[in-house]
């Protein structure tokens, strides 16, 4: 027996790998704007991944007609399977799309960083010549014609979850589940349940 058929689940994780994205996009921009589209885009891929899950389920049991007990021990099984570090990022994630569309929102963490680091405008810390520029118009108000790059320097805002009392970037965090969530597909189309087992 050939191995059962999951698009929809599929879709969605393509679905979460164009929010996390869009994410990265948002989080590099660093400003205003992109800390409003930063929190769109987060509730975006929460709900992409909660509903992958919803989908295979649903494709497994509805329209390949496996036992939705046996669908529910194989997933027990599989989230037994992960590491303390992956059934945290699992859970949390999970959680945080439960508060995002049921109660008080997803919680992320805020603070500044400095600068984004690019290819145009590397870290370098005091050495780089913008922290140079940036120290001398401090210094000299309104009297330097400051390079555009020199300009452009802010500070960002840097987004963290909490996962076991330790901040972790939001980013990183979301890719991370991307590749738990592929993972989960991956498993579950080499499990016999796929394989037609009931």
């Amino acid at each position: 027996m050939t191995s059962m058929e999951t698009p929809r689940a599929w879709a969605k994780l393509e679905e979460t790998v164009f929010f996390l994205d869009h994410l990265r996009q948002e989080h590099d921009a660093g400003t205003a704007e992109s800390t409003r589209a930063f929190g769109f885009y987060l509730s975006a891929f929460l709900n992409a991944a909660y509903s992958l899950t919803v989908l295979l389920k649903f494709e497994a049991t509805h329209i390949q007609g496996a036992r939705k007990g046996a669908y529910n021990q194989w997933r027990s099984e599989f989230l037994g399977r992960l590491s303390a570090a992956d059934g945290a990022i699992w859970s949390t994630l999970g959680k945080h799309r439960t508060a995002e569309v049921h109660t008080t929102g997803v919680e992320v963490l805020r603070e500044e960083r400095p600068a984004v680091p690019s290819e145009d405008l590397p870290a370098g810390g005091l050495a780089h010549p913008q922290a140079f520029y940036r120290i001398l118009a401090a210094w000299y108000p309104g009297q330097m014609n400051l390079p555009q790059w020199a300009r452009a320097w802010r500070d960002a805002p840097l987004h963290h979850f909490e996962i076991e009392g330790e901040r972790r970037e939001v980013v990183r965090v979301c890719a991370a589940y991307v590749r738990l969530l592929h993972r989960f597909l991956d498993e579950f189309h080499a499990s016999p349940l796929a394989r037609g087992g009931r």
